[in-house]
């Protein structure tokens, strides 16, 4: 539901207990009504930390999230296990200065398996 309001160009802020949505005037009804239906869920969602980034280099949207409590809040949302990295998988890309290719294989290989970024 996040990443619809995106694509659409859409905006989703919250304002003390409410849901504040911005939409192009041509946007489908059904999206509005989407986030209607949502709302307590997308309310929870908006108070978790995270980015939404669309990668280039993977071709694909992915999340990046602090830690697996916020990751499991996001899975449980809808969002895929393997579309999503914690700080501590970042961290450990970062430190074994990943290239553009090993990121790819490792993408790819995280989606295959459902798997996440370890230690050898």
């Amino acid at each position: 539901m996040l990443l619809s309001v995106a694509g659409k160009g859409g905006r989703l802020n919250v304002v003390g207990d409410k849901l504040r949505l911005l939409l192009p005037s041509d946007c489908v009804p059904q999206l509005r009504d989407d986030v209607r239906r949502h709302k307590p869920t997308l309310l929870n969602l908006m108070r978790l930390t995270f980015l939404i980034v669309q990668s280039g280099v993977l071709d694909a949207t992915v999340l990046f999230v602090p830690d697996e409590t916020t990751k499991e809040s996001l899975v449980s949302a809808g969002a895929e296990p393997c579309s999503i990295y914690t700080a501590a998988e970042l961290r450990l890309l970062v430190l074994h200065r990943t290239t553009t290719d090993e990121l790819r294989l490792i993408h790819a290989a995280k989606q295959r398996f459902n798997g996440n970024v370890a230690n050898p």
